[in-house]
C-alpha cells in the first residue's frame, strides 16, 4: 500500500500534540517506534522496485488520556 507522507506526519504530529495536551500531571509517557521494513512480494504482487520498503508505526500513549 503507498501511503500519503504528509498524512503520516500529520498523524504523527496530530498523536505526540494530544498526549501531551492531555497529560496535565506530567506522569504519562509515550513512546513511538518507527522501523523501516523491506516489503516482501508475493509472487503475484507487482509495485515499483523503488517502493520495496514499509514503515511499521507503534505509538504506546501511558497517559491519563481524554
Amino acid at each position: 500500500m503507498i501511503s500519503d507522507w504528509g498524512l503520516y506526519q500529520l498523524i504523527l504530529f496530530n498523536l505526540v500534540q494530544n498526549s501531551v495536551k492531555y497529560n496535565k500531571s506530567r506522569d504519562g509517557d509515550i513512546m513511538i517506534l518507527v522501523k523501516c521494513k523491506q516489503l516482501k512480494l508475493r509472487d503475484h504482487e507487482h509495485v515499483d522496485p523503488d517502493l520495496n520498503a514499509v514503515l511499521e508505526t507503534m505509538i504506546i500513549d501511558t497517559g491519563i488520556g481524554i
